[in-house]
């Protein structure tokens, strides 16, 4: 091979994966079914040698069905002996494209492959056919291996282990991977371990949207080694890492080479983001894709090359891109920032900000952070015990133990998950109930408007008043205990505290409280008093001592199972907190 220079220093040239094997180089044949001159119906076969393993196999093949007749198509049959039995057939057009296919094959004895494709009702019938071969074994089932995100917290992984495998020469490992959705840290980790020692070889983070995407990994092991793949869960539950198609070959991977700050991707999508559209707006959201090179992390196409993208806009930490002059509300809306170029390029300015008074920060189904206006309601526990529902129902249930106030049931996944537990123990009756200062709220003035109110306390003897506050939000458990004693997933800190982005534990005047971007907050004054605040997205969607915020007061004693309770005293035990209690979402 010789390279020649061009007349300036403009002569770009290179070779990458060179390779010499026995035999013809591929010259890109197929079998095609001739169309003219034969009329509607009439078959064209294909006739394999004959197979004597008996076991399952997998028969793979790429086939290209094209034109506007009808009837055309391509059909694949089992021979065994003089008994045929259809194991695949298409019709019709399928497009301009090559299609690969796959079919199980179970053979009791041996076998032959028949290929019938069948000319359609006029010319117009493209049948063709390539890249025939059968494996031992069942095709893929289409299963893959996916990680739980339900019931664990940020962080938590989980670990695939391998046999081992004793060949110590260069291996391939090749798999496909799927990484989607708007929590953070989450990824896929790829370890090679020799002995006890482990070497990181492959990482991925973070969204990588919502396609399948396949990787190659180069192992030289230098004995006996197995591989492990962990996977991580984000900050939430939405977080999709998902592995499939493992397989590991003799030799170092191939891969093709690009131009300049581009890789070779399996699943390039037909509209890539450019200068004019960042975004690649345009795209279907389900737009098709093939093997092709795209642009590097941080890079657009511009002129068909790829540039950095600060050429054309800005990008932030977490790989978003913006156009020169756009204005965005950061991560939880603390933060209000604009797209400035400078000097030609772009330049992300931020400062500090705070939704406002009547507004919470919403996480959109694009997983875009933006103030929005929302209505807010109230439910308030007092010292007799007294409760006012969040739609403004009264109930004075005492019962002794722990008890759920608010638990929150059907939520869509833009809204994190909330959990509110009352821990209610006897009452002293020395407790000063003219401490002033620890009142919430004053309601006392409308008491007797609420003609409709449930008062059980000369049905039963008990005495339990509020102690304490349990709050599970965003991943963190926040205990409230006597005296504003202040716990945080087990240990016990002073305020203030955020243990996570959107998310505060503060104290003023003889409070302590937590509030979050999203619009809930908690109170507790160290004694018997509490207040709860939802905001109106939480409507219809909780359930609990605080009621199910519908906006009807009749049916707010409503028990777990969605039927309503006799008396305050059923309703009330009906939602105390037992071992098998559930405070997590399903989903």
């Amino acid at each position: 091979m010789e390279g020649i220079r061009g007349s300036d220093q403009r002569s770009d040239m290179a070779f990458d994966d060179v390779s010499i094997h026995s035999g013809k180089c591929s010259a890109g044949h197929y079998l095609y079914i001739e169309a003219d001159g034969v009329h509607n119906g009439d078959t064209a076969r294909l006739l394999s040698s004959e197979c004597s393993d008996p076991g399952p196999q997998c028969l793979q093949f790429w086939y290209h069905i094209y034109g506007t007749a009808d009837t055309m198509g391509l059909t694949v049959y089992q021979l065994e002996g003089i008994v045929t039995q259809r194991l695949w057939s298409r019709r019709n057009n399928r497009g301009d494209a090559w299609h690969r296919a796959q079919v199980d094959v179970r053979p009791s004895g041996a076998f032959r492959i028949i290929f019938e494709g069948r000319r359609g009702t006029d010319a117009r019938s493209d049948v063709a056919l390539d890249d025939v071969s059968l494996h031992r074994g069942t095709c893929a089932a289409g299963h893959y291996l996916y990680i739980e995100a339900d019931g664990v917290h940020n962080g938590d992984t989980a670990r695939l282990l391998s046999s081992k495998c004793s060949d110590p020469g260069p291996q391939c490992l090749q798999f496909w991977y799927h990484i989607y959705g708007t929590a953070d840290t989450m990824g896929l980790t790829v370890y090679q371990l020799e002995g006890i020692v482990t070497q990181r070889l492959w990482s991925r983070r973070n969204n990588r949207g919502d396609a399948w995407h396949r990787a190659q990994v180069d192992v030289r092991p230098s004995g006996a080694f197995h591989i492990i793949f962990e996977g991580r869960r984000g900050t939430d539950a939405r977080s999709d890492v998902a592995l499939d198609d493992v397989s590991l070959h003799r030799g170092t991977c191939a891969v093709p080479s690009c131009p300049r700050n581009s890789h070779h991707t399996e699943c390039k999508r037909k509209c890539e983001a450019t200068c004019q559209d960042l975004r690649s707006s345009r795209c279907l959201k389900y737009n098709p894709c093939s093997p092709g090179c795209v642009c590097d992390q941080g890079f657009v196409l511009k002129w068909g090359k790829c540039v950095p993208v600060q050429t054309c806009g800005c990008l932030d930490d977490d790989g978003q891109v913006y156009r020169f002059e756009e204005y965005w509300t950061g991560s939880h809306c603390t933060q209000r920032c604009r797209c400035r170029r400078v000097q030609g390029e772009g330049e992300i300015d931020c400062s500090d900000h705070e939704c406002g008074g009547n507004e919470v920060c919403h996480l959109s189904d694009e997983g875009e952070f933006k103030c929005k206006y929302s209505g807010f309601s109230e439910c308030s526990i007092v010292r007799d015990p007294e409760y006012r529902t969040f739609d403004d129902r009264k109930h004075d249930f005492g019962g002794l133990g722990s008890y759920v106030l608010v638990r929150a049931n059907n939520l869509p996944e833009n809204l994190p998950d909330i959990y509110v537990e009352g821990i209610n123990k006897q009452r002293n009756d020395d407790d000063d109930d003219d401490d002033d200062s620890r009142m919430v709220r004053d309601d006392d003035s409308d008491e007797d408007s609420d003609s409709d109110e449930d008062s059980d306390s000369d049905e039963d003897n008990y005495t339990g008043q509020l102690r304490g506050l349990k709050i599970r939000v965003y991943n963190h458990t926040i205990e409230f205990k006597a005296g504003r004693v202040l716990v945080l997933d087990g240990e016990r800190v002073h305020s203030p505290v955020s243990p996570a982005p959107g998310l505060k534990v503060l104290e003023r005047s003889s409070r302590i409280y937590v509030k979050t971007d999203f619009g809930l907050s908690v109170e507790f004054d160290g004694h018997s008093r509490a207040e709860i605040i939802l905001p109106s997205a939480y409507k219809k969607r909780v359930g609990g001592l605080c009621g199910n915020y519908d906006g009807k007061r009749r049916n707010d004693l409503m028990k777990p199972d969605g039927n309503q309770a006799r008396n305050v005293q059923d309703f009330g035990e009906s939602w105390k907190v037992t071992s098998g209690t559930q405070t997590i979402r399903q989903r």
